[in-house]
């Protein structure tokens, strides 16, 4: 009897998981960087691309719930990237959808700094997130340069209209979606006790922690 009272008590007191928004995020995050590292590298037709327009609609969307959420919970750094990156691609895809149907205002001329200003004003704030996330493990400042050089090479080759910069950010984009492929693996292995795939120590450590994840 008393061992039978000692496991229910066991299984009342022992708390659950906490949620790992990240996780959630980070999912989603692969299939975008996926499907854009598709597009610029040329893997599918260009005429293709406007199928993935609603993928990065969603994918953006539920960035935005994710970090809301995580931002709710009190989990403010991964909130914040996600409340960033989230409405990047919304507005990328409402950009790229406008100008192809001729929603937007826009002289043919003006077409490639239009997309350049864009990707210049969103790449910079992630910009500042890769200078913060030192005090992030090491994964995320990797994954941050990761995003930042493919998004500068893109808003290269845009401006200057080279298709050889556009098709390297495309690769830069595919290097992140590994990475964020590595980071789901490593965050499932965990949930199962696993703790085999480490994301790194931060470069900066703060007094309020040693860096872990």
């Amino acid at each position: 009897m008393s061992e039978q009272i000692t496991s229910t008590q066991v299984r009342h007191t022992t708390p659950p998981p906490p949620a790992d928004a990240a996780a959630a995020g980070i999912s989603v995050f692969t299939v975008a960087v996926l499907l854009l590292g598709l597009q610029f590298t040329d893997a599918i037709p260009a005429t293709s691309g406007l199928a993935f327009i609603p993928m990065l609609f969603v994918c953006g969307l539920t960035q935005l719930i994710v970090g809301a959420i995580a931002v709710k919970g009190g989990d403010h750094v991964i909130g914040l990237f996600f409340c960033t990156f989230g409405p990047f691609l919304l507005s990328f895809a409402a950009l790229n959808v406008g100008l192809i149907h001729g929603w937007w205002p826009v002289p043919a001329t003006d077409l490639a700094h239009v997309q350049g200003a864009f990707l210049i004003g969103w790449t910079a704030v992630l910009s500042l997130w890769l200078l913060l996330s030192v005090v992030l493990p090491l994964f995320f400042s990797l994954l941050l340069l990761l995003i930042n050089g493919a998004l500068w090479t893109l808003v290269g080759g845009i401006w200057n209209s080279n298709a050889d910069l556009e098709k390297a950010s495309g690769w830069l984009l595919l290097a992140c979606a590994v990475g964020g492929g590595y980071f789901m693996a490593s965050r499932w292995l965990k949930w199962e006790g696993l703790d085999v795939l480490p994301l790194g120590r931060a470069l900066v450590r703060a007094r309020h922690g040693d860096g872990a994840f």
